[in-house]
C-alpha cells in the first residue's frame, strides 16, 4: 500500500479513537454522577417510608380520641353513632 494513502487513513483512525475516548469517558462520569444521586434518593425514600409509618400511628391514635370523644359526647346530645367512613 502506498505510504502516502496510508497515512490519512492511519491519522483519521486515531482522531476517531481519540473521540470516542473522550466521549466514553463524558457519559463514565455522568453514570457516575447518577448512581450517587440514585443512592442520596435510596436513603430519602428510606426516610419517607419511616415518617409514613409514624404518621399512620400518630392518624391511628388520633381517631381512636376522636371516636372515645364522640362516644362520650353522642348520649349528652342525642347523637346517632358516628359514622365509620375510613376503615
Amino acid at each position: 500500500m502506498n505510504k502516502w494513502i496510508a497515512i490519512p487513513i492511519i491519522v483519521v483512525l486515531a482522531v476517531g479513537l481519540i473521540a470516542i475516548g473522550f466521549l466514553y469517558q463524558q457519559e463514565t462520569n455522568k453514570l457516575k454522577d447518577a448512581e450517587s444521586e440514585i443512592g442520596g434518593l435510596e436513603g430519602n425514600v428510606s426516610t419517607l417510608e419511616a415518617q409514613v409509618s409514624t404518621l399512620e400511628v400518630d392518624l391511628a391514635a388520633t381517631e381512636a380520641k376522636v371516636s372515645a370523644l364522640e362516644a362520650r359526647m353522642s348520649p349528652k346530645l342525642n347523637l346517632p353513632p358516628p359514622l365509620r367512613l375510613m376503615d
